[in-house]
């Protein structure tokens, strides 16, 4: 989901499953509304397995305007879902 504030921020939100692995991940924007046009500031992730609610476990490896990848906990299992929240403009 994307929501777009008329100062030009945009938010995106949404689940990620980890499939079958658990190795660093990449999550591609253009699969929740598309790309920021510009520059993706921050995301935040949140693991929905046993460490419910805990991100410290969770390594963003890296951010760009198309895609983010993360390293998951190593206590995390396959086909996990995490929710992320990302902000750019």
């Amino acid at each position: 989901r994307t929501i777009t504030f008329g100062n030009g921020f945009i938010v995106k939100f949404g689940t990620y499953n980890t499939g079958t692995t658990i190795n660093q991940e990449t999550v591609n924007f253009s699969n929740y509304g598309g790309d920021f046009p510009n520059d993706c500031f921050a995301v935040t992730l949140i693991y929905r397995g046993t460490l419910s609610g805990r991100t410290s476990n969770i390594t963003l490896a890296s951010k760009s305007a198309s895609n983010f990848q993360f390293r998951p906990p190593t206590t995390a299992h396959a086909n996990q879902d995490f929710d992320f929240i990302a902000i750019g403009y």
